[in-house]
């Protein structure tokens, strides 16, 4: 969690990271979601 209370949440399958917050209930796509690769984008 940050400072503003939102909840950070990887996904090893989607290859993504989520930011859920309060209240949320499918978050945001705030790193990866390009599938897997060794690239940053992805």
């Amino acid at each position: 969690m940050d400072d503003e209370g939102s909840l950070y949440v990887s996904d090893t399958e989607l290859h993504e990271v989520r930011r859920y917050r309060t209240g949320e209930r499918y978050g945001t796509v705030v790193a990866g979601g390009n599938g897997q690769g060794s690239r940053l984008k992805q």
